[in-house]
């Protein structure tokens, strides 16, 4: 399998490196704006490294691509994949706002392609004990709360990602990174599709442009409700 792998310098993309070196898969092309970077997995992957994913995109045939990047590029970078015709993974949260990210599903839908996105979340621990309670034992998660701490804004500088400390380029910080796999676990194992939501961000601790923490509470008149 050939596979193309784009924007590079993201904090999850480390976590792909030995799957895709144990299972033989072919890197034919990257990209990522970092030299550093670049002249790092060109070596590790034995192939070239763009500047610009549209370099990666038009000079490469591949058969499924695996797409990082800045949330705000995240939309265009998409519908480029999407228009290629060929199966893509995507980093969450896929676009800046909830526009782009709802007009994105409906593309990928009528499209037939096979699309992906990473909540991992899904195949960890967690999840199939809840699983196995819902199934199994009959159990109702009428009230339940989430809560993860990730660690302070400043960390993003070190990975390369100094783009999540600006709002115009990653939206926001912990509610569009990383809350979605809590809510997706959330919704999940709530009794009834929720009806209101509240949420409420806070950049008090850090003074950081982004939000260093952030709260969501789901609710439905049918019943049930879950804090993340």
């Amino acid at each position: 399998m050939k596979a193309v792998l784009l924007e590079v310098s993201h904090w999850h993309f480390p976590l792909y490196i030995k799957d895709l070196l144990d299972e033989g898969v072919e890197v034919v092309g990257f990209s990522d704006k970092s030299e550093e970077i670049r002249a790092k997995d060109s070596k590790l992957f034995r192939c070239e490294g763009h500047n610009d994913w549209k370099e990666t995109l038009g000079s490469c045939s591949y058969d499924i691509a695996f797409a990082f990047g800045e949330h705000a590029q995240m939309y265009t970078l998409a519908t480029s994949l999407l228009a290629n015709g060929r199966p893509f993974s995507l980093e969450k949260p896929t676009g800046i706002n909830s526009q782009q990210v709802d007009a994105l599903s409906k593309i990928a839908a009528n499209s037939g392609l096979l699309v992906g996105v990473p909540l991992v979340q899904r195949y960890g621990p967690l999840f199939s004990l809840l699983k196995y309670l819902t199934e199994e034992e009959g159990a109702i998660f009428q009230s339940s709360s989430w809560r993860f701490n990730a660690g302070p804004p400043n960390k993003y500088n070190k990975m390369y990602s100094h783009w999540m400390l600006k709002p115009e380029s990653s939206g926001s910080r912990c509610l569009i990174n990383l809350a979605p796999h809590f809510i997706d676990l959330a919704l999940t194992f709530m009794p009834f599709e929720p009806d209101t939501v509240f949420s409420r961000i806070d950049n008090g601790l850090h003074e950081t442009a982004v939000e260093d923490t952030a709260t969501l509470i789901m609710a439905s008149k049918s019943g049930g409700q879950a804090t993340v």
